[in-house]
Formats: structure tokens, sequence, C-alpha cells
């Protein structure tokens, strides 16, 4: 008899693996939807597929600026720490800022879509 192992344990009660970030629900287009719909379709998961990369580099940047103004404060503020403390943080902002208002524009839409049922 062979010993079972933590990793055997974890995935025998592990749920069934769902993509980390679905694109707001649009992973598969619906059947029966005219041409005009499923353009629509595609360009709002083009948006969404975008929306979801700025929001990770934006997060990413913010976490990089945190971390660095730790390190600053641990070790004294110096001129080009600052600098990277400042660029990362506004680039940060800037990527955010529109990537979490069309994110929840689209999460609307799609709740829209599915209440009226064309979705």
């Amino acid at each position: 008899m062979t010993p079972i192992t933590p990793r055997q344990i974890l995935l025998r009660h592990a749920k069934p693996q769902e993509k980390p970030y679905p694109l707001y629900g649009m992973d598969s287009p619906p059947t029966g939807r005219s041409a005009q719909d499923d353009r629509v379709l595609g360009q709002r998961k083009i948006i969404a597929k975008y929306t979801l990369l700025a929001n990770r580099i934006g997060y990413l940047l913010w976490a990089v600026s945190i971390s660095t103004f730790v390190m600053a404060f641990v070790m004294g503020f110096s001129g080009p720490i600052v600098s990277v403390i400042t660029v990362t943080l506004v680039i940060g902002g800037v990527l955010l800022a529109p990537s979490i208002i069309l994110g929840y524009a689209i999460k609307a839409a799609i709740r829209e879509d599915k209440e009226m049922g064309r979705l």
C-alpha cells in the first residue's frame, strides 16, 4: 500500500478548476445570435481582455510603488528611489482608473443582457 501524499489529499477535496479570470462571463458566444450581436459581443470581449490586463499591470505597479516606499523608508530616501515611487504610482493610477470603470461597465452590460434574455 502506497502512502497518501498531502497533494493527493488536496486534489481529492478540490473543487473543479475554473478559469482564474473569466472575461466577465463571456467564455463562449451564445447560439442563435445575429451577426450584429456577435460583433458587439466580440468587441466587448476584446475590451474586457484589455481591461483585465490594465488592472493587473496597474495593481502590479502600485505594489512596486508600495514595496519601494517601504524599502526607502527603511534604507533612506534618495532622488532615484523617490522617482521610481512617483512614476509607478502615477502610471498605475492612470491604468487603473479607466480599467476599473470599464470593468464595471462590462459587468453591467452583461447583467442587462441576461435580464433582458439576450444572453
